[in-house]
C-alpha cells in the first residue's frame, strides 16, 4: 500500500537541502503535483494554507513514502510538529487531495501552516 507526501518548500528537489536528500533516500518521487491552497512567505521558507477557491493551486512534488513511519516522524521533527515541540505547532501534517500533473487525484500528507497569515506576504 502506498502513502503519499506532497512537498512545496525546502523539501523539494530544487531546494537541494539535507532534508530533501534524506527524503529522496527513503521515498520515491512520483510526479509534479498541485494542492488547492495559498502560499505565504514565512521568512526563509514558505507556508501553505488550505483554500476553498478552486483556482488557487500551489505547485509541489509528490512522493511515495511507502508507509515509512520513521521517515514521517523525522519529517515531523524537521517541521517541528512532533511531541518534542510545544503546541500550537507552526505546521501540522494532514491528508489533502493532491492533483498529479497527469490529472490523477490522490490523498497525500501535506505540511499545512498552522499560525495566522494576516501579517505575512502571499507568494502564491
Amino acid at each position: 500500500m502506498s502513502d503519499y507526501l506532497f512537498v512545496y518548500g525546502t523539501l523539494r528537489r530544487s531546494h537541494g537541502g539535507p532534508m530533501h536528500t534524506f527524503l529522496s533516500s527513503r521515498a520515491r518521487f512520483v510526479a509534479e503535483a498541485y494542492v488547492q491552497g495559498q502560499l505565504y512567505d514565512i521568512g526563509s521558507y514558505p507556508g501553505l494554507i488550505e483554500s476553498s477557491i478552486s483556482g488557487e493551486l500551489v505547485a509541489g512534488e509528490l512522493y511515495d513514502v511507502h508507509n515509512d513511519e520513521e521517515l514521517l516522524a523525522r519529517l515531523d521533527d524537521y517541521e517541528q510538529c512532533s511531541a518534542e515541540y510545544p503546541e500550537p505547532w507552526e505546521y501540522q501534517r494532514k491528508k489533502l487531495s493532491v492533483r498529479r500533473d497527469d490529472g490523477q487525484w490522490v490523498d497525500a500528507w501535506v505540511y499545512v501552516y498552522n499560525w495566522p497569515v494576516e501579517h505575512l506576504p502571499r507568494i502564491g
